[in-house]
């Protein structure tokens, strides 16, 4: 269908064609075409993966802005697919007059500021946190985005999504909702929750052959074989070079972090002897921007060397930044095969020529090896085919014989995804909900709670199953009474602590082990870090590290020794004893990044990555900041300081002594030791030195000692220095664009 003839405002038509689009998708053109943008109704759209569900958004926000003004709200399931949507609605967008802006951190804020911006891009989580504070500009919601909806069925992300759903469609109904989803099998029951129309197609703007390759064979489910010369001994690197030989790139998926190293590894070797001068070149630029990027690790090296071949792994063990430069390098067709863990498949847009997946297997806590499920399994394999420069995608499931490769015909290229299901009804959940609809007033008794449930997905899928959730909301009302959170008696009422809580957006339990926690603490002597540490990683909020058979007697050992100023109760059985040495770990993890033990030997020491030290970083922020807070609201005020300095610590990793200089924007941990060692340990005596001075210590430059001394000077802000150091980093787009 040619924009032309679209229903559409003609300003949006004009945005259309400049971005080089003359005709729309099949899906595109019947979503455009249904009420949905004439009547305001709202939408699901359930089409494969890169078949244009974005551009349906982008002109949903635009035309119903244009039309009724308001905001718009795009929510995503992950903060890199945020940053990407942000990206792309803003490019759109600003030409018609309309401000965008991306949350995604922070719960604690009101985040009325918000306010002065026409669309807000943020993840679930986050505008479940603004749903608690209600500010004034969610009044004028006008049209909500929620992509990868599918996510709903998630166990751990899903009931957040369905909450924040189910809120909008109860407090704003005015708000129109287009639901974006990949195809699944009940999009039909998640349209009528919404009362929805329901787009569904199984279009695609480049071909999907999936397929099996077993014993140099290629079968393909429309009965098409390929024999390819069995020149490598494994078959993934046979498909990854085939791939970039007809001029495609390659996704190769791995269970595990090891195999997609490994895997990378091995194709970089006999690639490496397959790449031009220009790429070469281009490689050793891109290799050269992540080894200037964060401390020196043996994982940063060991991508450093693999990047040189071509190939680069991709797991939530590295770096965040190295992750994006990656995924940029790979769009640009800089790097021509990422290995990695099927995170990267729920992630940002990454098509390739070529989908090769090792194992449909993984490692589950308890079960050992299981077959994933179909769902995760067609997310991957929806990743092959770029549009604009395929004609066709190919999926390829790796097999060792034929029994598997029939298996996964039969189970999988030829099997229906599952449906969504509802996780709401575990305690969890229900926990943190029954406080919130307490804390903004939205249920002021059982009754109003229970109406709530019977909006949800869940109540609409299970309406008959209501008792149920009854019995299990009456223990977490009777939890949240014993210990403080609510009042006794009806309405329900919350108390100063619960009300605190809901805003912080912890789970009320983690509440309780942490208020029990400063109990205990105030009547000790002295508490060490590792303490509060520990209490923190106990909370059913902390993603703690699993732990090793090889490490538990060394864990029971330090967990002895730190009986005397345990803040938490003593297990009770195997299975509570696990949880503490996991506990343990993430706690030791964390002393030994405020004491500033280098990067890499904590990766040697505790088996993990640096993406991994950094999201438990920040997890720890988040909680040690929640427990500062709950520590002022029930008047512990000497623990209360000693959180908010060990939170601050946790932020930067560092000791006492450096808190002043990490402060400094831009400066960082390793500068901030460089500075303090050589005899700068304030702003006091970085402003009395010479430029030369501090231009001659290590990583920092003539230009950088200029700036820092202006702003210990006063003479500019924390804004400017911020400014001056992020554009002194290394361009990596710019050095890689000069070779093509």
């Amino acid at each position: 269908m040619l924009v032309d003839s679209l229903p559409i405002d003609d300003q949006i038509i004009e945005i259309l064609k400049k971005q080089g689009i003359q005709k729309l998708y099949p899906p595109q053109a019947e979503a455009i075409k249904t009420r949905f943008i004439e009547e305001g109704k709202n939408l699901v759209v359930s089409i494969p993966t890169a078949s244009g569900k974005t551009l349906i958004a982008k002109i949903a926000i635009a035309q119903r802005l244009l039309d009724n003004g308001g905001k718009a709200v795009y929510l995503t399931p992950l903060k890199a697919l945020a940053k990407e949507k942000y990206d792309e609605l803003k490019a759109f967008l600003t030409p018609l007059g309309f401000k965008t802006i991306m949350t995604t951190g922070d719960y604690d804020s009101d985040d009325g500021w918000l306010g002065n911006y026409d669309v807000i891009v943020t993840t679930n989580e986050k505008f479940d946190s603004i749903l608690r504070r209600i500010p004034g500009w969610l009044e004028t919601l006008s049209i909500i985005i929620s992509d990868e909806v599918h996510f709903m069925g998630s166990k751990d992300r899903g009931p957040v999504l369905e909450i924040v759903l189910t809120q909008i469609r109860r407090k704003y109904p005015i708000a129109q909702v287009l639901a974006l989803s990949a195809t699944i099998s009940n999009a039909k029951e998640i349209a009528d929750w919404l009362d929805a129309e329901l787009i569904t197609s199984k279009w695609r703007p480049v071909e999907l052959k999936e397929g099996v390759y077993f014993d140099n064979v290629i079968e393909f489910k429309d009965g098409e074989e390929i024999e390819l010369e069995n020149e490598f001994k494994d078959p993934y690197i046979t498909l990854a070079i085939d791939a970039y030989r007809l001029g495609g790139q390659a996704l190769v998926f791995a269970s595990t972090r090891a195999s997609a190293e490994t895997s990378a590894e091995q194709i970089g070797k006999k690639l490496k002897q397959e790449l031009n001068v220009n790429e070469k070149k281009a490689l050793k630029t891109l290799a050269e921007q992540i080894e200037n990027i964060g401390e020196k690790t043996l994982i940063r090296d060991k991508l450093v060397k693999v990047i040189k071949n071509g190939t680069a792994f991709h797991h939530a063990g590295l770096h965040y930044t190295h992750r994006e430069i990656i995924e940029q390098a790979f769009k640009q067709n800089i790097l021509k095969v990422i290995s990695s863990t099927p995170t990267l498949a729920a992630g940002v847009n990454l098509p390739a020529r070529v989908v090769v997946i090792r194992s449909l297997r993984r490692y589950e806590m308890g079960y050992g090896n299981t077959w994933i499920p179909v769902n995760e399994y067609k997310q991957m394999a929806g990743r092959a085919g770029r549009p604009q420069y395929d004609d066709v995608g190919e999926a390829i499931v790796t097999a060792t014989n034929k029994k598997t490769k029939d298996f996964i015909f039969k189970n999988y290229i030829n099997a229906e995804t599952e449906p969504i299901m509802s996780n709401l009804g575990v305690e969890p959940v229900l926990r943190k909900l029954t406080l919130s609809l307490i804390v903004t007033g939205d249920s002021t008794n059982l009754e109003e709670i229970l109406e709530f449930v019977e909006l949800t997905f869940f109540g609409y899928v299970y309406g008959s199953a209501i008792s149920y959730i009854e019995t299990r909301i009456k223990d977490v009302l009777s939890m949240l009474k014993i210990n403080g959170l609510i009042k006794q008696g009806i309405p329900l009422e919350p108390t100063r602590l619960g009300t605190r809580v809901a805003e912080l957006y912890v789970d009320p339990l983690t509440a309780v082990i942490i208020k029990e926690g400063l109990e205990k603490a105030s009547t000790l002597v002295e508490v060490p870090e590792l303490s509060y540490l520990h209490l923190i990683a106990t909370t059913p909020d902390m993603r703690t590290f699993f732990t090793k058979k090889s490490e538990e007697e060394q864990l029971d050992e330090i967990y002895q020794q730190m009986m005397s100023y345990l803040l938490t109760d003593l297990p009770e059985t195997n299975s509570e004893v696990l949880l503490e040495y996991q506990a343990l770990k993430t706690a030791l993890v964390l002393n030994d990044w405020i004491n500033e033990v280098h990067e890499n030997d904590i990766i040697l020491k505790y088996g993990i990555g640096s993406g991994d030290i950094l999201s438990i970083v920040n997890l720890a922020d988040w909680l040690l900041y929640s427990a500062s807070e709950i520590a002022r609201v029930l008047s512990y005020d000497e623990e209360k300081e000693f959180l908010t300095e060990l939170q601050f610590r946790v932020k930067y990793g560092v000791k006492k002594e450096l808190l002043e200089l990490i402060k400094i924007p831009g400066i960082g941990r390793v500068r901030a030791r460089i500075l303090y060692d050589n005899g700068y340990p304030s702003i006091h005596e970085i402003a009395a030195a010479t430029v030369d001075e501090i231009a001659r210590l290590p990583k920092f430059g003539k230009t950088l000692a200029q700036q820092l001394i202006k702003y210990a000077k006063g003479e500019i802000n924390s804004k400017d220095l911020e400014q001056k150091i992020t554009s002194e980093k290394y361009n990596t787009k710019k050095k890689l664009d000069e070779y093509f």
